[in-house]
């Protein structure tokens, strides 16, 4: 949990996940967080941890970090932003989460079930933004076989729920009656 918590200056409003690492545009930097703060018309006490997720997206972005990082890093904006009900940010956020992650899988090389699982993933977070047919040509990509078991089970049920245009949440408990 450590390493995907955020810290916050409480001057400047800076978010990332380890302030002491200097970004590598300092003053584009400083200018997009301050653009940030002000537009949400804020203090940096009290913005919200989805908006914190989004920030650090937009420097890591700024900083040209690893597609995946970015990812990542506004997966977590769209969950926190879903933990607070805001359904259309989430939205949003995984749909720049499933940008970056599209954009890294082709450069990667991996072995076959990461491959599968990264896929997985990125049918999974159009599913979940109701991106369903992007979701429908991802998941034609997934080798089943590739998949480790739970994944298989977890890949049955959510092709089901794509099947209805269902986008709802669904724990990996749930399909394996744990």
């Amino acid at each position: 949990p450590i390493a995907f918590s955020l810290q916050t200056c409480k001057t400047c409003g800076y978010t990332h996940y380890d302030i002491e690492k200097v970004p590598k545009n300092i003053k584009e930097t400083k200018e997009l967080v301050k653009n940030f703060i002000d537009d949400l018309s804020t203090d940096t006490k009290t913005l919200p941890m989805y908006k914190r997720f989004e920030l650090v997206g937009k420097i890591l972005i700024l900083d040209r970090a690893i597609p995946n990082k970015i990812a990542a890093t506004f997966m977590r904006a769209a969950w926190t932003a879903e933990d607070a009900e805001k359904f259309d940010l989430a939205k949003t956020y995984r749909k720049e989460a499933a940008r970056f992650l599209a954009e890294w899988l082709p450069w990667r090389k991996k072995a076959l079930r990461r491959k599968a699982e990264e896929l997985f993933l990125l049918a999974e977070i159009y599913r979940r933004a109701g991106e369903f047919k992007l979701s429908e040509e991802i998941h034609d990509q997934i080798v089943i076989e590739d998949l480790q078991p739970d994944l298989q089970l977890a890949l049955i049920k959510i092709r089901e729920l794509l099947a209805n245009g269902d986008k709802r949440k669904l724990m990996l408990e749930e399909v394996l009656g744990r």
